[in-house]
């Protein structure tokens, strides 16, 4: 699994995939959560390099013990490759150093059961949007935060991720969570358009209205003050 980088999307490495038969899956754009892994290992890999630069060390060393590091509810890195640490700046026993094989399926299930465990977390505060059709007429969010009325083409073979053509004509991959019905945008643009009306006056025991009741009631009667008027993109078909 790689990004979506001019290197891995040419016909070069394409026949290289075929010739060495293995699949090449690509996360979604804009969408760096459903590569996390290797981008986790990416941003711990530049700032090793960056401290190692600031502080005029050896930039080896700095991966020589990250690769000594035992990973999370793991081995080390090292230990995982072939089947023994090395030897580093660090003190250590000769008994740390002796090559010990990890058995690959204890690696996986302890692996399977620590990603169960973050997909527990993670789906506590997550829902499950609805698919989207062929055809369907949404909105797509773009790199600079704006929606644009797009087209679904289709599911793409990755899971929650859709092809989907803009008014002029471009085609895009996005994620599930990236596209949004009319009826949604416009929830999110005015969340309190239905159902919070401003409560009326009440009266007291006595009959008559407080002077807090009297008041809201003076603000409601009031003229709206004119504004400049701007494009809803609730009323208008499309949004530019």
């Amino acid at each position: 699994m790689s990004d979506n980088g001019p290197q891995f999307s040419a016909q070069e490495f394409a026949r290289f995939a075929s010739e060495w038969d293995f699949s090449h899956v690509t996360s979604r754009p804009t969408y760096p959560q459903s590569n996390g892994l290797a981008e986790k290992a990416i941003h711990t890999a530049e700032q090793l390099l960056k401290k190692a630069k600031l502080e005029k060390r050896d930039p080896y060393l700095s991966l020589l013990e990250y690769r000594n590091a035992p990973l999370d509810a793991l081995t080390t890195p090292v230990q995982l490759l072939m089947s023994r640490n090395l030897c580093s700046i660090l003190p250590t026993t000769s008994n740390h150093l002796r090559p010990s094989i990890v058995h690959p399926d204890l690696v996986r299930e302890r692996m399977e059961q620590k990603q169960a465990t973050q997909r527990h977390y993670y789906n506590q505060g997550a829902r499950e949007l609805k698919p989207l059709a062929s055809g369907e007429q949404d909105h797509v969010q773009t790199k600079s935060g704006n929606w644009k009325p797009a087209t679904v083409l289709g599911q793409h073979r990755t899971p929650r991720s859709y092809t989907v053509r803009t008014s002029n004509g471009n085609e895009y991959r996005r994620n599930r969570g990236h596209l949004l019905t009319t009826r949604s945008l416009c929830a999110r643009e005015n969340p309190g358009e239905q159902g919070d009306k401003p409560e009326t006056s009440t009266t007291t025991s006595k009959g008559h209205q407080s002077i807090e009741d009297t008041e809201s009631e003076a603000m409601l009667n009031q003229k709206p003050t004119a504004y400049p008027q701007t494009q809803d993109p609730c009323n208008e078909p499309y949004i530019t």
